[in-house]
C-alpha cells in the first residue's frame, strides 16, 4: 500500500503511515511476524520527517502483543519502542504499560515470560506516576494465567495480584 501510494509522487503523512501499521497489526493477529515491518515502519517514517504520536506507538505496541502471543515479540522489543518514544519526546501513556502487560501475557503463554516480569511492568507503571486499571490488571491476570500453564505461577501469585487490585482501588469484579 505505502509503496503503490509513493510511487505516485505522494509523500506519505502520518495517518498514511498509521493506516499502514493498522494494517500490519490486523496481519500481526493471523500470527504472521511483523514486527520488523513495523519497525521499517516507523524507520521510513523518520526518514521521511514524519513525526509519530501516541496513536502510533499504539499501533507498535499491539503488533508487539499480539506478536508475543506467537513467540515473536519480546520486552526488549517493548524497550525499542519506548526509547522511540522518548526520541519522539512522547511520554509513555497508561496504555504503553498495558501494552507492556499484554507483551507478557503473551510472552508467558509461550513459557517465555513470568509472573516476576508482569509485576515488574506493573511497578515501572506506578513509578511513572501512573495508576493501574482494570486493563492493566486483566493482561497481569493473562500472564498469570500463562504461566500457570507451564507451571510457574502458584495460588500466592493470584493472591497476590488481587491484593494488589485492592490496593489500587481497581474492581475485581471486572476482570
Amino acid at each position: 500500500v505505502l509503496e503503490a501510494f509513493t510511487s505516485t509522487g505522494l509523500r506519505p503523512d502520518k495517518e498514511i503511515y498509521d493506516c499502514q501499521l493498522d494494517i500490519v497489526s490486523k496481519s500481526a493477529r493471523s500470527g504472521r511476524s511483523c514486527k520488523e515491518e513495523a519497525f521499517e515502519l516507523l524507520a521510513k517514517m523518520k526518514e521521511e520527517d514524519v513525526r509519530a504520536d501516541a496513536s502510533t506507538f499504539r499501533f507498535l505496541m499491539d503488533i508487539l502483543a499480539w506478536s508475543s502471543r506467537h513467540g515473536k515479540a519480546t520486552l526488549q522489543d517493548a524497550e525499542r519502542v519506548l526509547k522511540e518514544m522518548e526520541g519522539s519526546m512522547q511520554e509513555p501513556s497508561p496504555s504503553f504499560f498495558n501494552g507492556m502487560m499484554a507483551i507478557v501475557a503473551g510472552m508467558a503463554s509461550q513459557n517465555a515470560a513470568t509472573v516476576e516480569d508482569a509485576r515488574a511492568v506493573l511497578e515501572r507503571m506506578r513509578q511513572q506516576g501512573m495508576q493501574p486499571s482494570v486493563v492493566t490488571y486483566s493482561a497481569m491476570m493473562a500472564a498469570l494465567a500463562g504461566a500457570a500453564k507451564h507451571n510457574k505461577a502458584s495460588m500466592q501469585d493470584g493472591e497476590a495480584i488481587l491484593l494488589s487490585m485492592q490496593e489500587d482501588g481497581v474492581e475485581g469484579d471486572a476482570i
